[in-house]
């Protein structure tokens, strides 16, 4: 296929502000098929894209997915979002889980709430500080962590591109968490102030929350990078 066909594609799919990673993708399959009914029917490439386009219509048609973008979306998009988010969710919530289990064996070994508190920080702060280290050590990237840097100023480079800024507001809630000495989850357990449930609740399930929401931080920066790699040679610098 020449240059300028593969242009026009790329092209018609930037009107739909599919993220880079997800264009090529899509730009890829277009131009097989293309080819293909080229080939099957011997006919025009212009023929050929307007029956791709017809095609694909179904998968670009805009739709609302409020929960994690303000405008509507190709339905591709969502239906992509969907997919990759729920598998970094699981791991978020696995790691969260993992804490827990730490917190809860960290109040049975503690000998008072003294040092359970030294405990429920030091494991509260280290999500704290592993957001910023993941940060501060890609700075040099710190353009592709831009919610408004966009490839030809309409789309994202990549569809985990605009939870990156998740990194720092993530580790501030975090940080909130941290200032509390955890003494409601160690008294209600360990001790016999049972009436304070509410303090108990949130003190053993907020943290939790949080935790996700910096694990699954972490994980989106993870494969934004990874994905910036795949997609370097069509980067415009």
């Amino acid at each position: 296929m020449k240059k300028e066909e593969l242009k026009q594609i790329e092209d018609y799919l930037l009107l739909y502000k599919l993220p880079l990673d997800i264009l090529l993708e899509v730009k890829d399959h277009m131009s097989t098929q293309i080819a293909e009914i080229q080939a099957e029917k011997e006919i025009t490439f212009e023929n050929a894209f307007t029956e791709t386009k017809l095609a694909w219509e179904k998968d670009l048609k805009p739709t609302k997915f409020k929960l994690l973008f303000q405008d509507e979306v190709p339905m591709i998009v969502k239906k992509l979002s969907k997919e990759k988010y729920w598998d970094l969710l699981k791991k978020s919530i696995l790691v969260a889980s993992i804490s827990l289990g730490l917190n809860l064996i960290f109040v049975f070994i503690s000998k008072d709430v003294d040092v359970f508190s030294v405990l429920f920080r030091i494991q509260n702060g280290i999500f704290v500080i592993l957001p910023i280290i993941v940060w501060l050590s890609h700075l040099k990237m710190k353009k592709y962590m831009k919610y408004d840097f966009k490839f030809r100023g309409k789309s994202f480079y990549t569809i985990y591109q605009q939870n990156v800024g998740l990194l720092l507001t993530s580790s501030g809630l975090m940080a909130q968490v941290t200032l509390r000495d955890g003494s409601f989850l160690y008294n209600y357990l360990q001790g016999s102030e049972h009436s304070h449930l509410i303090g108990f609740l949130m003190t053993l399930f907020i943290p939790i929350v949080i935790q996700i929401n910096v694990s699954f931080a972490i994980f989106n920066f993870i494969n934004h990078k990874q994905t910036l790699k795949k997609i370097q040679n069509y980067i415009v610098e």
